[in-house]
């Protein structure tokens, strides 16, 4: 687990940052197949903005 400090601010603390496979390993499933579900959103998030690429995402959460 890494620490990353925030962008664009010193105010916030630093968040702990799991790699991909230690984050598979969490949560029991493969690494390929967190990548594709994680880009599958990334997707739906994008074509949610308008098809519009900007960082960080943010789009309402859809259930």
């Amino acid at each position: 687990v890494d620490l990353v400090q925030p962008q664009n601010t010193k105010t916030l603390k630093p968040i702990a940052v799991s790699n991909l496979e230690e984050t598979a390993l969490a949560l029991g499933v493969e690494s390929d197949f967190l990548v594709e579900k994680a880009t599958q959103s990334v997707l739906r998030m994008i074509a949610r903005n308008g098809g519009k690429l900007s960082f960080p995402l943010e789009v309402e959460q859809v259930d």
